[in-house]
């Protein structure tokens, strides 16, 4: 029985067309797929990334895991292992404020815990803002905004 009956008979312009339409096809939803998807269309695999990024191979699994929070740093390695800038892994719809705070915590590079604790909210608390569950009272946005030095909203 054959295989990859899809593949018999085709050109290897044929076939990598079909896998680059696959690839197109991926989910780029969060920055783990996005890394996924660049993998998949580079023939890479997590450990080969790893080791051209000179990150560690668990840093990629945590991320898969949602283990891992991610950093920009190990973002940027992984980047310039495509050729891509790190803006194609931390684009955001900061149209809303949840996304914004978001933003703004990851480009300064504070993590969930520790960007709680400075401006003194629990961590459940930077999550559901986040996520668009809940919105930040106006002491909060104006804390916010002091804290970021613009504006939330």
């Amino acid at each position: 029985m054959d295989v990859l009956p899809k593949f018999k008979n085709k050109s290897c312009g044929d076939v990598k067309k079909i896998f680059y339409s696959v690839a197109d096809q991926m989910p780029e939803d969060t920055v783990y797929r996005k890394i996924e998807k660049l993998c998949f269309k580079n023939d890479l695999t997590l450990k080969q990334l790893a080791k051209k990024a000179g990150i560690k191979y668990n840093t990629l699994t945590g991320y898969k895991n949602r283990i891992n929070e991610y950093n920009l740093v190990t973002l940027q390695k992984i980047a310039s292992v495509f050729g891509y800038n790190i803006d194609y892994f931390i684009q955001f719809d900061t149209s809303k404020i949840g996304n914004k705070i978001k933003y703004l915590r990851i480009t300064r590079c504070y993590g969930v815990s520790e960007f709680a604790k400075l401006i003194g909210v629990h961590r459940d608390t930077i999550r559901m803002w986040e996520s668009n569950q809940i919105l930040p009272s106006e002491s909060n946005l104006l804390l916010l905004s002091a804290f970021f030095g613009e504006h939330i909203l």
